[in-house]
């Protein structure tokens, strides 16, 4: 038999008096009587004049044939002198030495011989292994069922210190005929949802636990309890990216075990320990707290005689860690969400539309979600989001526009009401996991407007704004209530019809002004030509006017003034430009297609040409090119304000 090991001076004095009793033990060779299975811990303190130190050794066994780790860390300090520290960590196989059943006093003696862990130099000659010795300790009813535990104190002679040892043993002797599967209910689908409140539950998992037999039959040993664990539970602010508004300073795990059914606990609720009624099965039930939580499970199944045994994850040969949800080692984020949204790494934030990738949100930000008016909601990897904040009731109101933003621009809206966004716009407040940069959503309200027109997004000194940059979102409902009738009145009094409806106009302006705060401009910058010309004739330069369906009208249709004895035109309304905000594709949202009646050139003779503009149907897609309906390189006969200035719209979306 192997000396009992020890790492430093304190040890080896302790140790020496402390194991000395071992060779005595019924002063008979040891030896193993049959095959065993199962395991045995010892953990180990000494405290006193010479230091302290720390052991714990960990073995297992199945068929006699056994793997351990050792854990072992002191500190030598003679008369109050630190004299240095020693730690160490081993792990391989073991030899089960000896288990002993005496009938006659129902005893039992076990020692385990391992695992090493290497300190370096022997100066003592005694190595660095580690025994575990058991000695004369009672067992009763089954003799191929040893199981129990103990702790002893022992002083030291001499005031050398205290010895403090805790063991426990579980073997079994013969084929081990228990296994303990345990069975998430949708282990492969189930992902952790969240509610606004941190104390109130998402989703919840139901857990099987069962204790069968080798061949998946009823085991010769029963069930008394089950004890599981959640380990490495994550602990995020908050339920959501964007709720609570003021997470709780103390942060409850993410994810916790439900121990009754009626109310919501507020401990911690890490582990639970579930009685087995009929000798066989339990069940156990955790809730999430948080969209994106993640924990690890681990459960052991207690058998008759203290017999204690690892669960596995749905089959016999199943991993004992199992990670809540399901998701390969080192992620945060479920399989089936990954796999849905075509495996992103956790930071990323790829999203691209045109040009500009990204949505200022990352993978994991998605995953985890939001409260969006009052639900929980998983975003997605794949397609480019974009929070707006408003009211209930202007939800409602700007509700087709936000259908016309997102048609023309393929960025999902998510809608927020303003309980569930800060003073500050932010969006993804509550993080401390996968954050690369913070998002603010647009906030959208109904009223006047600084310039009398039907909408702006403010601060309108910015020609291109990005969500963080866009203060607020304002549509004038009562500017385009009263335009719209003068507007129809005086399309009727012209015999022409109106190419738009009010609906259509407020729907515009809600996509026309979202789209300023994801950083798309106007076509062109406003004319400023004077307007309520008048023309006349034989006048040089020359004028040319020109109707709505690009013919010049013949002077002689022009009226007469008597008084100055020649023809006139009056050129009434707004004159614009070639590039101006109303020129390039006027099929696009930012072009404006009311703001003027007469497009202005000048001719290569230096003559005056306008062109009257009629009332065009309003825009509803994005723009890909400066030219359009307006180009007249490519429409010779619609002689308006040319290709845009700026243009090709959808490309320059950008939301961070």
């Amino acid at each position: 038999m192997k000396l009992y090991k020890s790492f430093s001076p304190a040890f080896l004095v302790m140790l020496i008096i402390v194991s000395s009793s071992r060779f005595e033990a019924k002063g008979q060779t040891t030896r193993v009587e049959g095959k065993w299975s199962g395991t045995v811990s010892m953990h180990e303190r000494y405290d006193g004049m010479m230091g302290w130190s720390d052991k714990w050794i960990d073995v297992s066994f199945t068929d006699n044939i056994g793997t351990g780790t050792i854990n072992y860390k002191s500190e030598t300090i003679v008369e109050g002198k630190h004299l240095g520290r020693n730690a160490c960590n081993g792990a391989g196989s073991v030899e089960l030495w000896a288990v002993e059943i005496y009938r006659p006093d129902s005893t039992c003696t076990i020692e385990t011989i391992g695992p090493v862990c290497d300190l370096g130099p022997d100066p003592w000659g005694v190595g660095h292994g580690n025994d575990i010795v058991i000695l004369d300790k009672p067992w009763s009813g089954n003799p191929n069922l040893l199981s129990g535990n103990e702790t002893v104190t022992a002083r030291l002679p001499g005031d050398l210190g205290t010895v403090t040892t805790t063991y426990s043993w579980s073997l079994y002797r013969g084929p081990f005929d228990a296994q303990f599967i345990i069975t998430p209910n949708a282990y492969n689908i189930w992902v952790p949802k969240a509610t606004k409140d941190e104390l109130q539950k998402g989703s919840v998992m139901d857990i099987t636990l069962k204790v069968q037999g080798r061949n998946g039959g009823v085991s010769s040993l029963k069930a008394v309890s089950f004890e599981l664990k959640l380990s490495n539970t994550s602990r995020e602010p908050g339920t959501t990216l964007n709720m609570p508004l003021q997470p709780s300073a103390n942060q409850l795990p993410d994810i916790r075990f439900i121990p009754h059914t009626i109310g919501e606990s507020i401990d911690e609720d890490q582990n639970i320990e579930i009685n087995s009624a009929d000798g066989k099965t339990g069940t156990a039930t955790l809730a999430s707290y948080d969209g994106g939580g993640w924990t690890t499970l681990t459960a052991v199944a207690v058998l008759e005689g203290g017999f204690r045994i690892e669960g596995t994850l749905l089959t016999p040969t199943g991993i004992k860690e199992i990670p809540i949800p399901k998701r390969t080692p080192g992620s945060k984020i479920a399989t089936t969400w990954l796999t849905a949204n075509g495996n992103p790494g956790e930071m990323d934030d790829k999203e691209l539309l045109q040009t500009k990738p990204g949505d200022g949100l990352t993978a994991y930000e998605e995953y985890r979600g939001v409260i969006s008016e009052g639900n929980f909601l998983r975003l997605k990897a794949t397609e480019k989001e974009l929070g707006v904040m408003a009211t209930r009731a202007n939800h409602t109101l700007f509700a087709e526009g936000v259908r016309w933003f997102e048609s023309a621009t393929g960025i999902e809206v998510i809608r927020f009401d303003e309980t569930e966004i800060g003073g500050d716009r932010r969006l993804n407040q509550n993080t401390t996991t996968g954050r690369d940069y913070k998002q603010y959503v647009l906030k959208l309200e109904n009223g006047p407007t600084s310039r009398g027109a039907a909408g702006e997004n403010r601060p309108t000194t910015l020609s291109y704004m990005i969500p963080k940059e866009s203060e607020l979102v304002v549509i004038n409902v009562d500017w385009i209530n009263t335009f719209y009738p003068l507007q129809e009145a005086a399309a009727q009094a012209a015999g022409l019809t109106m190419p738009y409806t009010k609906a259509e106009l407020l729907a515009s302006t809600v996509a026309h002004e979202l789209a300023h705060g994801v950083n798309v401009n106007h076509h062109g910058e406003p004319s400023i030509l004077p307007q309520n010309r008048i023309a006349y004739e034989n006048s040089s330069p020359s004028y040319h006017i020109f109707g709505t369906n690009g013919r010049e009208i013949p002077v002689q249709n022009w009226k007469f003034d008597a008084v100055l004895g020649k023809r006139y035109f009056e050129i009434k309304g707004y004159v614009g430009e070639t590039g101006n905000e109303e020129s390039g594709d006027l099929s696009c949202i930012m072009a404006y297609t009311s703001m003027y009646n007469w497009s202005y050139r000048t001719g290569a003779d230096g003559s005056l040409n306008y062109y009257e503009v009629p009332l065009l149907p309003i825009g509803k897609k994005l723009c890909t090119s400066k030219t359009g309906i307006n180009d007249i390189n490519s429409r010779p006969n619609s002689k308006y304000f040319g290709a845009a200035a700026v243009g090709n719209c959808m490309s320059q979306i950008k939301l961070k």
